[in-house]
């Protein structure tokens, strides 16, 4: 649960590539990752990141998550 957790804030607080969020939380393959974020979660790591990133339907406030996408860097 703890790299699900960790995956999320980073899909919360980066653009970075699934694939490159789950290498990050120590899992190689990007597909498998995707499919724990999924059952933890109930939800893929993209459909997550669309969600809580999108604007509020109801005034068009962003949702009160990170979702800062500051640049990613090296």
């Amino acid at each position: 649960m703890v790299r699900t957790e960790r995956m999320a804030k980073l899909l919360r607080s980066t653009e970075l590539p699934v694939k490159q969020i789950a290498a990050q939380v120590g899992w190689v393959d990007a597909e498998f990752a995707a499919r724990q974020f999924r059952r933890s979660l109930g939800v893929t790591p993209s459909a997550y990141r669309r969600f809580v990133c999108a604007p509020n339907p109801s005034d068009g406030a962003q949702r009160a998550v990170d979702c800062t996408h500051a640049p990613a860097t090296s």
